[in-house]
């Protein structure tokens, strides 16, 4: 039964059913049109074409060359979906990029009050260590009985 009649190249289906080049591809792609490739060539049955178009309820009046232009048209509208669904998540992605600004504009400030307050206890810290460096022991010989002394001397 496998004649040379009823073993189809996609250009022998092109011309005798008129279904788009792009659509037979597809249909192979997809596992619907079980088809062999042969050298560089896809060779398909006519049986399971006919079939596949019977399930597909496409008779031959209603393929026309215009199938290559709703093919087409339906990839537009494919790619036109594809685009809508990523132009979602990109906004739904913006608006989380968008509250993740606030907050961290947010943490900023804080870190802004936190670094303000914390300088303010250095500059005490170093006003002290100052303080503290300034005074100094009495020379040797001054002790306190020394300063106790004179201070009554006086």
């Amino acid at each position: 039964m496998d004649t040379q009649k009823d073993l189809l190249s996609i250009k022998d289906c092109v011309k005798e059913y008129g279904i788009a080049i792009s659509t037979l591809r597809r249909w192979i792609k997809k596992g619907e049109l079980p088809a062999t490739l042969v050298d560089t060539q896809y060779v398909i049955q006519r049986d399971e074409l006919e079939n596949l178009l019977v399930r597909k309820n496409i008779s031959r009046s209603k393929i026309t060359v215009d199938t290559q232009e709703v093919s087409s048209s339906t990839h537009i509208d494919t790619q036109a979906d594809t685009l809508a669904t990523q132009l979602d998540i990109l906004k739904k992605e913006n608006e989380y990029l968008k509250e993740k600004i606030g907050s961290l504009e947010r943490t900023i400030a804080i870190l802004e009050q936190d670094k303000e307050f914390l300088q303010g206890q250095v500059q005490n810290l170093i006003n002290t260590i100052n303080m503290l460096t300034t005074r100094q022991l009495p020379p040797p010989g001054q002790g306190l009985f020394t300063r106790l002394k004179n201070l009554f001397r006086k």
